[in-house]
């Protein structure tokens, strides 16, 4: 998992975090590295990430792990059940950022899009 015992120093020790805290910045730094080489290649910047990553799953599904099985469950509170392609537990599920940066560095951002909104 992307935010699982994330590394963090804080206030110079070692230290382990999780959830939205640890993954949304890591994957900010990520999606910078993706706009700027769109960028270099002359390509508009990514912009609105939501109709591009629901495209990618429909187009280049390879781009998301899909997690199956799970929940999100806690006490006496059911949660959400994890299924196959988009669900309330991890969404798309993790990306394979290999593959995201080749077509997200490949193609422009209309054909994605339009496969999806």
């Amino acid at each position: 998992m992307f935010s699982y015992n994330f590394e963090i120093f804080e206030n110079g020790h070692l230290d382990y975090i999780g959830g939205t805290s640890a993954s949304t910045p890591a994957m900010a730094g990520l999606f910078s590295l993706i706009n700027e080489a769109r960028l270099k290649q002359g390509m508009s910047p990514l912009g609105w990430l939501t109709p591009t990553l629901y495209g990618l799953a429909q187009t280049n599904p390879e781009v998301f792990q899909d997690i199956t099985a799970g929940d999100n469950s806690y006490g006496a509170c059911s949660g959400f059940q994890a299924q196959p392609g988009w669900d309330g537990v991890t969404g798309w599920g993790p990306i394979n950022f290999t593959q995201m940066y080749k077509v997200l560095t490949s193609w422009e951002l209309g054909i994605m899009r339009s496969a999806a909104w």
